[in-house]
């Protein structure tokens, strides 16, 4: 068995081509990603880059326009969209389509002598594309940077948790209250429990975030009687005293120093 040859006539059998024209096909794909991967490495070699990509040349573009002022994320290789606000940013002030994309015109004038640097109204991008963490110096101006009555966003730097606050007074340091129950409900998760512990904070207000410090205790006035929170608590900043003591707290300091290596 195995062994015995035998012929069939040609008009009892169809012989199909698909198994050539199935070969020839994937000779003819292999030869278009050998196209594709040339132009890939051809445009990662010229520098240029755009969202979505990542890689060396995109911490070229990170490192220029960070030192251009423009950028202030991490350099982490990451098109993302803080780096594409920096690069329109940039198009911006140097007279380019602001697209987005480092294309050829824009690397070659970010790579140029005469590129110019970001001013005030183009600098303090991130890596996510929001504002530049400040230091608000309290007792140097700061205390009247968010007025009473103002209402403020707070980001807790642990967790990641944001809930929306109230400015009701507050001298040496600022005395707020969750905005209501649904920002006292946030606040009571980022504690677990109500608790005089220092917590690293970002305060958002008025287009700028300041590095900041809170406590989780709710004592003394109330202005806000529908929030579930009986009382209000304190955000230190740089620079700011205690009332008790009115002393610099250490710890709220440390926090605080804590947030400025943070971004919102």
């Amino acid at each position: 068995m195995g062994k015995d040859t035998g012929y069939v006539s040609k008009k009892y059998v169809e012989v199909s081509s698909d198994d050539s024209k199935s070969s020839n096909k994937s000779d003819d794909s292999k030869k278009s990603d050998k196209k594709t991967d040339k132009k890939e490495e051809n445009k990662k070699s010229d520098g240029t880059c755009g969202p979505g990509d990542t890689g060396d040349a995109v911490k070229k573009v990170q490192k220029k326009l960070k030192k251009l002022g423009y950028y202030s994320g991490s350099i982490d290789g990451d098109y993302g969209n803080g780096t594409k606000k920096a690069v329109k940013n940039f198009q911006k002030r140097n007279g380019l389509d602001d697209d987005g994309k480092c294309g050829k015109k824009t690397l070659a004038k970010l790579n140029s002598s005469d590129a110019k640097k970001a001013d005030s109204k183009t600098s303090g991008s991130d890596s996510d594309g929001t504002l530049k963490t400040e230091r608000l110096n309290w007792f140097n101006g700061g205390s009247s940077k968010i007025p009473k009555g103002a209402t403020f966003k707070v980001k807790d730097i642990k967790t990641g948790k944001v809930f929306t606050a109230k400015r009701w007074s507050g001298a040496n340091h600022l005395d707020a209250e969750p905005n209501s129950k649904d920002d006292t409900s946030t606040m009571k998760d980022i504690y677990g429990h109500w608790s005089w512990k220092r917590r690293a904070v970002l305060v958002k207000y008025d287009g700028h975030v300041y590095a900041a410090s809170m406590n989780g205790m709710p004592h003394g006035t109330q202005t806000i009687k529908d929030n579930n929170f009986d009382g209000h608590f304190c955000i230190h900043f740089y620079g700011s005293k205690t009332h008790g003591t009115k002393k610099v707290d250490e710890m709220h300091q440390n926090c605080v120093a804590e947030a400025m290596k943070h971004s919102w």
